[in-house]
């Protein structure tokens, strides 16, 4: 269990035009997921898992693609998520480091798996390293994360809607938090004393909310 999340310039896939793009692809043939976890620890250390399936015949469109786009956010590498090499380089500038990535085939599909540790996680949030979410320290110790979810366009007219709708059909996204401690409060769905999950998908199902009306829009959990 795992999301999207919107990301700004120059952030790791989860951009929010990446996310377009992808979900651009996956069109052609289907389904499209994107798993992300975040595991915290008690050291202020956190280990993130990014999950990605997609079509494996437009992998090599969706790399030209996302070369285009890094051209235009200023020439960040976005398709580093389909190149190990250009992952490894691009973690290691920001302070965080590379612990696994793989790539497997499983039937039409590719399955992207990245992990990455985070020595110093409030300081890569400060810095963008993972989007918009934020992690503070209240004055009473309690550790608070949070951040807005934004996963598709916005503003479309009927006819838009439609047409997006009809398109991403199968297409899932989510986000699961694992705390060092008790979650006090959260927004999202509860699937241990320290594990809180925020699921998107369309159609919505009983889990999962509407990719096109997130409810919650807004990540928020304290521990």
């Amino acid at each position: 269990m795992h999301t999207i999340i919107s990301l700004p310039k120059k952030a790791f896939p989860g951009l929010k035009t990446l996310l377009l793009l992808l979900l651009g692809v996956s069109l052609f043939s289907g389904c499209l997921t994107f798993r992300q976890t975040l595991v915290f620890h008690k050291d202020s250390t956190c280990i993130a898992t990014y999950d990605y399936t997609l079509p494996r015949e437009y992998a090599p469109l969706l790399r030209e693609g996302l070369r285009v786009l890094g051209e235009v956010d200023g020439g960040t590498p976005l398709s580093l998520f389909l190149d190990e090499a250009a992952a490894k380089e691009y973690f290691a500038a920001r302070g965080l480091e590379l612990r696994q990535y793989r790539q497997s085939q499983e039937g039409p599909d590719l399955q992207v798996q990245i992990i990455v540790l985070a020595r110093d996680v409030p300081q890569a949030m400060a810095n963008g390293a993972f989007g918009t979410l934020r992690l503070t320290k209240d004055v009473l110790g309690d550790w608070h994360l949070s951040g807005p979810l934004a996963v598709l366009p916005e503003k479309l007219d009927r006819a838009e809607l439609a047409r997006w709708q009809k398109l991403c059909q199968g297409t899932s996204v989510s986000l699961a938090v694992t705390t060092p401690t008790a979650v006090i409060r959260s927004n999202g769905r509860s699937t241990a004393f320290n594990q809180v999950v925020w699921e998107y998908a369309w159609p919505a199902t009983a889990e999962a909310s509407s990719l096109f009306q997130p409810s919650p829009a807004q990540v928020e959990v304290t521990w």
